[in-house]
């Protein structure tokens, strides 16, 4: 698909493939097991709107240990930044967005999710690849959220 083509719906429609994927830390098979950081890149990737990068090995509890901004930064070189602010139902992220937080502990944004129709997002946790109400979910709910647009979109 090109990315003069591609359309938020592709994005969603591609997410959505990865359902029941199970969770496996540090992998990127559709079906057989991902991380949340690989299948955003993957999706993304898959309709021409982010190149095939390495994406580094991650620990369990990476995030507990850093101030470096891993995930953040490579959102920002594929995607501008158009909105921070808490998961409510209120909050304005078109579909196809990436939605990144900072899950219990983290020091730096380390979870991330494809949003659908806020607030329904996707993501790969240890349940496997599902959708989610953004604005209820226990990792997510009331949390600061950075929202990022694939399609160059500024607020």
């Amino acid at each position: 698909m090109s990315v003069a083509t591609v359309t938020r719906e592709a994005v969603v429609a591609e997410a959505r493939t990865w359902l029941g994927t199970p969770y496996h830390l540090n992998q990127c098979v559709r079906g057989a097991g991902v991380d949340c950081a690989r299948f955003i890149h993957a999706v993304l990737h898959a309709c021409g709107l982010m190149p095939a990068e390495f994406i580094e090995r991650f620990g369990t509890d990476w995030a507990s240990h850093t101030s470096e901004e891993v995930y953040k930064f490579r959102m920002l070189r594929h995607a501008p930044e158009i909105l921070e602010g808490i998961s409510f139902p209120s909050l304005k992220a078109k579909p196809g967005c990436v939605a990144l937080v900072k899950t219990e502990g983290a020091r730096v944004y380390n979870h991330g999710a494809i949003v659908l129709a806020w607030p329904r997002c996707i993501h790969a946790v240890r349940i496997g690849v599902s959708e989610f109400d953004a604005s209820q979910h226990e990792l997510w709910a009331q949390s600061v959220v950075k929202i990022f647009d694939p399609f160059g979109v500024r607020a």
